[in-house]
């Protein structure tokens, strides 16, 4: 059976998992890839059928943006004993009830010379350094790390980064595009990030990119300061957030009312499923970058916890995020 050729550019390590389907006695895996690598359960199923006689692995087709969204529904659903998450490592705010193996899918193709070289650059004129990576470049930038003298501190993700890049002068993100870098930039300041992008071999700040979301950000913001009537969506798995809830619910006021949805995917349909006029503010507490990045345009403020709060609580000279 034929797949993409880019499926090769990633590590999935096949002898890694074989071996821990065989230490469980696993027979019935679901298997969990990020949507743009999908395409390669045909090489995955191959790979490993050719060493473990009478596997039956399922692909979930569900969203797999996270492993704060493991699909143990998909699991249950097809009597899976374990399941293989490709792509990300475990989330720090969640535990499957299902055994999972979670597999980084380190991408072959990174230089080590210059992302070392480029870390060495853009750390110079500061006195303390760190590195931050996701999960496909982790092994790589660990080592760069080390070879430029600057200090690797970990994972970032859409909602967390690793504490200690709070007190770094600069804060590097080895990452594809944007998405991680404006994470960085949020949860800590967009002055001192700069982004290595290890795929398309460029460096640039994260300023310019954050400016302008701050600025709509912070305009709605305002439109909720004196919002009576609240939406909060929250999520399932690791995306389920009762204390963020609570957080918001007891900053209201005896004359504000909120009112709570859970829903396993959100999008702008969800939404107005459930809006047609009686929310002044919506909050997403499932995924703080819905609100940033899918929901920016809808009609009505659509925020993050910490934005909510900020609102709520009229602490608007410091942004908050993500909660």
């Amino acid at each position: 059976m034929s797949y993409p050729s880019f499926c090769l550019e990633y590590d999935f390590e096949i002898d890694r998992v074989v071996n821990w389907l065989r230490s469980g006695g696993y027979r019935k895996v679901l298997i969990q890839l990020p949507p743009a690598l999908m395409r390669c359960f045909s090489y995955i199923y191959s790979e490993i059928e050719s060493q473990i006689e009478n596997v039956i692995l399922t692909l979930s087709a569900n969203p797999s943006y996270g492993s704060c969204l493991v699909d143990e529904v998909g699991a249950r659903a097809v009597g899976a004993e374990a399941l293989v998450h490709f792509g990300h490592l475990e989330y720090p705010f969640y535990s499957p009830s299902i055994p999972v193996l979670y597999i980084p899918l380190e991408w072959r193709g990174a230089n080590i010379e210059w992302l070392a070289e480029r870390i060495e650059e853009v750390c110079r004129d500061v006195e303390s350094c760190c590195v931050v990576t996701t999960a496909q470049h982790l092994k790589a930038s660990r080592v760069a790390s080390g070879l430029a003298r600057a200090r690797f501190v970990g994972l970032i993700l859409g909602c967390y980064a690793p504490p200690a890049a709070a007190s770094c002068d600069r804060v590097v993100v080895i990452a594809g595009g944007d998405f991680h870098c404006v994470s960085a930039a949020l949860m800590t300041s967009a002055n001192k990030v700069i982004c290595i992008d290890p795929y398309e071999r460029n460096v640039k700040g994260a300023r310019s990119l954050v400016e302008k979301i701050l600025r709509v950000r912070l305009w709605k913001i305002s439109k909720c300061i004196n919002a009576r009537h609240w939406l909060v969506i929250d999520g399932v798995l690791g995306q389920h957030r009762s204390t963020v809830i609570d957080r918001i619910r007891s900053a209201l006021s005896s004359s504000q009312r909120i009112h709570v949805a859970v829903a396993y995917s959100i999008d702008e349909s969800t939404i107005r499923n459930i809006d047609p006029c009686s929310y002044d503010c919506i909050v997403v507490a499932a995924c703080p970058r819905i609100a940033i990045d899918d929901l920016s345009r809808y009609e009505k403020p659509v925020l993050t916890p910490g934005e909510a709060l900020m609102a709520l609580e009229g602490r608007i000279d410091r942004y908050v995020y993500p909660w």
